[in-house]
C-alpha cells in the first residue's frame, strides 16, 4: 500500500518526483495498491483522475477518495 496525499503525476516538482519513483520502485518488486486524492479541476493540488493514474501505472490498483475542490 503507497498512501500519498497528490498523486505522484505531473512530474512538476520534487515531492511528486520522489513519489513517482517509490512508487514505481515497489511496483517493480511487490504486488501495489496506490491510495490517493482525487482533486478536482482547478484545485492547488493538482487534478490527476484515477482513470489517467491508472493509465501511468499499470499492474498497480488504484484506490481513489475524493480530494480538494478548486477553493480548498
Amino acid at each position: 500500500m503507497f498512501a500519498t496525499r497528490r498523486a505522484p503525476f505531473l512530474l512538476d516538482n520534487g515531492a511528486r518526483i520522489r513519489a513517482h519513483h517509490l512508487l514505481t520502485g515497489l511496483a517493480a518488486a511487490f504486488e501495489t495498491t496506490l491510495l490517493c486524492f482525487e482533486h478536482a479541476p482547478g484545485s492547488p493540488d493538482g487534478d490527476v483522475s484515477g482513470e489517467d493514474l491508472r493509465h501511468r501505472f499499470p499492474g498497480v490498483e488504484v484506490i481513489t477518495a475524493p480530494g480538494l475542490g478548486a477553493n480548498k
